[in-house]
């Protein structure tokens, strides 16, 4: 179910694709293109798709809104993404492009008082493990929107591949480079 299901070649070049089952028992389809470039720096993580929305939603910097929101429907670009999926097997849309991050955030203590109000009394430093998009966040939300259970994603090794996977992973963990070799 994780591996991909067909190598495509094209005028330009040749690509992985792979099928996504939906709630009501239909697939999408997307692929993941790939030439000289350095394949062992890039990643397909399969995620599951709640918790990496809650990764999503964690990111402190930009916490994408459109994917907060969960109206994917009532997006501006929504039909781009509906269009896009419409081609099936014949023309797959590409893997969305994420990154996986982490940032070291303070947690405020406070004392309670009365009638006043709470009192700083310190702090502890937490880890905050989050997820944001370099591409394809429409083409998230369409699959989000059809339910599906999880999906492939592309991330690049210096983009936290690995954290990605370990945060909200399923299947098996894999370079670009390890799929090329083991399918052509």
């Amino acid at each position: 179910m994780f591996l991909p299901i067909e190598i495509k070649t094209s005028f330009l070049g040749k690509s992985l694709v792979y099928s996504i089952p939906l709630e009501d028992e239909t697939n999408a389809y997307m692929r993941i293109d790939f030439g000289n470039e350095c394949k062992d720096e890039r990643y397909i993580v399969w995620v599951d798709s709640a918790k990496f929305l809650a990764l999503c939603k964690q990111d402190p910097i930009s916490a994408e809104p459109r994917i907060l929101s969960e109206t994917y429907e009532q997006d501006r670009k929504f039909h781009k993404a509906v269009k896009g999926f419409s081609y099936g097997q014949g023309n797959p849309v590409p893997l969305a492009k994420v990154v996986c991050k982490t940032k070291i955030v303070k947690k405020y203590e406070y004392k309670k008082r009365f009638l006043l109000p709470d009192k700083v009394i310190g702090f502890k430093e937490e880890t905050l493990v989050y997820s944001g998009f370099i591409d394809g966040i429409t083409r998230t939300m369409w699959l989000l929107s059809k339910c599906a259970s999880f999906f492939p994603v592309h991330c690049r090794s210096n983009d936290g591949a690995r954290l990605l996977y370990d945060n909200c992973g399923v299947g098996e963990f894999s370079s670009l480079q390890k799929l090329v070799d083991k399918y052509t």
